[in-house]
């Protein structure tokens, strides 16, 4: 017997553990799934669109979520699966982008969803197939064909930033992510997306390299409250 296993996969957790372990789930997806669509729109050239693309990111994955832990029918595993998004579908993305624009991610992401269903129903005849060592490297390999893209993201800053700002963010995040993957322990490993961007975000903002513009000039007025940003 494992002593350590405090609950079945049935058992019912106590309700402060529950939303503790949601919110610390939710804190590990949300930031990835921001910043992969952020990555994803910006490589494409589809900027204006990218507030869709991050609404759309979160409602489909959230609503993919609740579809996993409630299930309906077959669809969904009857227990919390995180969906969320993936690193090696960011170059499809970006050159449907490029290509059709929205329109054309929108068709590509419902007939992968659709051959994915399928594909789900007969998976045991591929396992010979699709081995790890056979899908690990397409998923090292796919984000890597995007690189030369996502360099060209570090001119986007503004024009009295210094020219190290970027480049020392990008690698001051990286190396968090990387030696937290590598070097940390189990409780620490998950974290290591959401360590590398908020210490990144903290160099940039020593840099000077964001634009507070655009939130002191949003439409904060809401229900009679004013927000101490908005502009008088």
């Amino acid at each position: 017997m494992n002593e350590e296993l405090r609950y079945e996969a049935n058992g019912t957790p106590s309700t402060w553990l529950v939303l503790g372990q949601g919110g610390q789930h939710a804190l590990l997806t949300i930031s990835p799934a921001v910043l992969l669509a952020v990555v994803a729109f910006r490589t494409g050239g589809a900027d204006r669109y990218l507030l869709w693309g991050v609404f759309a990111t979160m409602l489909c994955g959230g609503v993919g979520t609740i579809l996993q832990a409630v299930r309906f029918g077959r669809v969904g595993a009857g227990y919390c699966v995180l969906v969320a998004t993936s690193a090696i579908f960011v170059p499809v993305c970006a050159t449907a982008l490029a290509s059709g624009g929205p329109a054309l991610l929108a068709t590509l992401v419902i007939a992968a969803a659709l051959v994915q269903m399928a594909v789900s129903t007969r998976l045991s005849i591929l396992r010979r197939l699709l081995t790890p060592a056979v899908t690990g490297t397409v998923i090292m390999l796919a984000p890597v064909s995007i690189m030369p893209s996502l360099a060209g993201l570090l001119n986007q800053t503004p024009a009295n930033a210094p020219l190290a700002a970027a480049p020392v963010c990008a690698v001051v995040t990286a190396a968090l992510v990387v030696g937290i993957g590598v070097g940390g322990n189990a409780a620490l490993r998950p974290w290591a997306p959401v360590v590398g961007v908020g210490v990144g975000a903290v160099v940039g903002a020593l840099f000077g390299i964001y634009d507070t513009r655009l939130v002191a000039e949003a439409p904060w007025r809401r229900a009679g409250w004013a927000s101490p940003l908005a502009p008088s």
